[in-house]
């Protein structure tokens, strides 16, 4: 069931398919209650969407942890979350990953965040079974391009890694 924005929940559209998002946004730009302003809005923020997701692959080449280049394998992940960011900050691609699904999910949950020189850090909420489960590596690294720490440093501390 969805939950009209009215009703004050957050949804938090990192985890929507990126098709999924474009569609409801075209649906809504043919809506007969809007008018042309409020449509070029619309067109706008899915022009934004994809240029925003094609930064991301421009910068990390598929998934940043991983390496996995299935574009239907990945997320733009957010590392200061949509809500919580300011307007110049939302589609800053620096302010992005792309991750395979599983680690878009533990990323987005703060499960897992990043150190400085990019080592994986993991919340002691996940247990060694469930991280061998995941055939998670510990060693994991990324290389974080100097226009993303200052995100990632608010990543860890939002979720309490304190590195």
């Amino acid at each position: 069931m969805v939950t009209p924005l009215s009703a004050g929940q957050d949804i938090d559209v990192d985890v929507i398919p990126e098709a999924k998002i474009g569609e409801a946004i075209d649906e809504l730009a043919d809506f007969k209650g809007l008018n042309e302003t409020e449509k070029d809005a619309l067109v706008k923020v899915r022009i934004g969407q994809g240029s925003y997701r094609d930064a991301l692959d421009d910068i990390w080449k598929g998934c940043a942890l991983t390496g996995i280049k299935c574009r239907d394998l990945l997320r733009a992940s957010h590392i200061k979350a949509w809500r919580d960011a300011e307007a110049h900050e939302r589609l800053d691609p620096y302010n992005g990953l792309l991750l395979a699904a599983h680690l878009d999910a533990l990323f987005d949950k703060g499960l897992i965040s990043f150190d400085s020189n990019g080592f994986i850090l993991i919340s002691d909420s996940i247990s060694e079974s469930d991280l061998n489960k995941l055939s998670f590596d510990k060693t994991m690294q990324l290389h974080i391009p100097q226009k993303t720490h200052e995100y990632m440093k608010y990543h860890r501390e939002k979720y309490g890694f304190g590195c």
